[in-house]
């Protein structure tokens, strides 16, 4: 690299403007990295939300179901393993699938 003091004027205007040129576009860069991180941030939130909003109304209204089933018709014994059953294999799936979408995501970069 040749000596600052012996290059022109003309250069030397030359190399700071690239110079600022260059700082100006690693700030844009940086900028527009921590946007992107923050829209991700509020995209996992929203579907981790919804999705958990979701099997919580759903989870609620099978307990009432069942609460409202057996008070009619009074088979306890019976009712209680058959819901049992049915939230057994989605309740697992769905935390799962939340869970790791918002932890697998937020490790991204």
């Amino acid at each position: 690299m040749p000596d600052p003091a012996g290059v022109d004027a003309e250069t030397r205007a030359l190399l700071l403007e690239a110079a600022r040129k260059r700082a100006e576009a690693e700030r844009a860069d940086a900028e527009l990295e921590a946007r992107e991180r923050e829209r991700e941030s509020a995209d996992r939130s929203a579907i981790t939300t919804t999705v958990m909003t979701v099997f919580g109304l759903a989870l609620l209204g099978s307990l009432v179901v069942l609460l409202l089933a057996g008070l009619f018709s009074g088979r306890w014994e019976t009712l209680a393993p058959s819901v049992t059953d049915i939230l057994k294999p989605v309740l697992l799936p769905i935390l799962t699938l939340v869970l790791g979408y918002y932890f697998g995501r937020g490790g991204k970069g």
